[in-house]
Formats: C-alpha cells, structure tokens, sequence
C-alpha cells in the first residue's frame, strides 16, 4: 500500500508541475530543456534516464524535460540524501527510492529490481 501511495504521489506532483514549470523556464528564465538520446528509447514498459547533476533540483526539473506520457519517474537516491525524516519524505513523495550506493558507484542488484517491480 505504502509503495502505491508514493507511486501515485510521484505521478501527481510530477505532473502539476509540468506545464508551469516548462513554461517558467521556456519564457520567464529563456531556458531550453534538450532530451538526448530520445532515439534510444525502446516502446518497452521501462526506460533508465541518467541526470548526473548538481542541484536536488533535478527532482523537478528532468520529469518536466522528458515527454509527458514518460511520468512518473522513479529515482534511485543514495541514502546519504536522506538527512531527517522531512527531506526524506519530501524525497520519497517525488518517487525516490532509498539506496545504498557501492564505493564505486553502483548499487545492489535488488536496489534495481526494487525500481523494476
């Protein structure tokens, strides 16, 4: 129950934030948001998105960079972001799941699944 809770609220926040937040960035900030690699993405029920990044912001910003009928995205997210329990909500209501990353950068195989099932 509690997985389709933040399935649902990754689906809803992501999507009222689409439209705003595209049209903030493409006429207020003169942004332009550039998917690439749209080419690569098969019909399949999965695609990976990589947002290396610099800003938490990103939470935000790649669903409304990615077409529409893409969200919601889930987020793998290492467990060192989760420093109290609001951020760590506010993390998971965005659809990011909990992991813990290896010392050379990827996670468990189970940590994957947890995104696939």
């Amino acid at each position: 129950m509690r997985e389709g809770f933040y399935s649902f609220s990754s689906w809803l926040l992501q999507n009222l934030v689409y439209y705003p937040t595209r049209l903030y960035l493409k006429y207020v900030k003169r942004c332009r948001l550039d998917l690439v690699g749209k080419a690569h993405v098969s019909d399949g029920p999965v695609v990976f998105v990589a947002a290396p990044h610099l800003s938490h912001l990103d939470v935000v910003l790649v669903p409304c960079a990615i077409p529409r009928g893409m969200l919601p995205l889930r987020w793998l997210a290492d467990e060192k972001i989760y420093t109290g329990p609001l951020k760590g909500l506010w993390l998971r209501l965005w659809g990011a799941i909990k992991v813990k990353r290896h010392p050379d950068g990827g996670f468990e195989p189970e940590d994957v699944e947890q995104v696939l099932g």
